[in-house]
């Protein structure tokens, strides 16, 4: 914006864009209506990976953390990509669609709308069901981890900030 002109311009995909997440101001994620998650260098432009095999469905919602990629999808499909050891970490199927989601700071656990009640569930990165938080009355436009302990979603209808059990 200092110099008031376009640094670059890029098409990202050959379909429609749905979104995108910065992970660090370093790389930015988009996703788009077929399930492949494209990582960029914001810096230049670059294509630095392409993410596809676990999504099928148009992407509902992204996380990017660190090198962690939440890639949430209306085939109802969460997938969790390392960019820094180039696999899919972890691969849930969820019985609703995952409106919302997102990664703690720590990258120990994941948050997802699970259910048609609105539910979000709380997962630790080997897919085990940590808590169920209860409350949303409406589909969920989105959900943040505040801090590891602390999420905060929010539906057309209410905001909620949960603070979660300690987990041992």
């Amino acid at each position: 914006m200092k110099l008031k002109k376009e640094i670059y311009h890029k098409q990202i995909g050959n379909y429609v864009f749905s979104l995108f997440v910065l992970n660090n101001k370093n790389l930015a994620a988009f996703g788009d209506e077929s399930g492949i998650v494209t990582i960029i260098d914001i810096k230049n432009g670059k294509t630095v990976k392409t993410v596809k095999g676990f999504n099928k469905g148009k992407t509902l919602t992204l996380d990017f953390k660190k090198y962690l990629i939440l890639n949430a999808s209306e085939d109802r499909k969460v997938s969790i990509y390392n960019l820094k050891y180039d696999n899919f970490t972890v691969e849930n199927n969820v019985k609703f669609l995952p409106y919302a989601a997102g990664i703690s700071p720590n990258l120990k656990y994941y948050a997802i709308q699970y259910n048609e009640k609105n539910n979000i569930a709380i997962f630790d990165m080997n897919n085990k069901l940590i808590q169920t938080l209860k409350g949303h009355t409406m589909a969920l436009n989105g959900l943040k981890f505040i801090k590891n302990n602390e999420i905060i979603s929010f539906s057309p209808a209410e905001i909620i900030i949960w603070k979660l059990k300690e987990n041992k």
